[in-house]
């Protein structure tokens, strides 16, 4: 459904809170950058893959 919405002028997917929010917690918990850094990862590789679907996108996009 997201490659539809693009084709259909979607241009921008708000996900930022998401990703700060799994920094803050992580910081928050640990006072460790790194370990914010890897949550923040974690969170975007959630967000592409489960919630949009997402997975070797590059092929489909180019």
């Amino acid at each position: 459904y997201l490659l539809e919405a693009m084709r259909n002028g979607l241009t921008k997917l708000n996900i930022g809170t998401e990703i700060r929010q799994a920094y803050e917690k992580a910081f928050r918990e640990t006072k460790d950058v790194e370990k914010a850094r890897v949550a923040v990862s974690e969170s975007m590789e959630y967000l592409i893959v489960e919630y949009f679907g997402i997975k070797g996108s590059r092929a489909k996009l180019q």
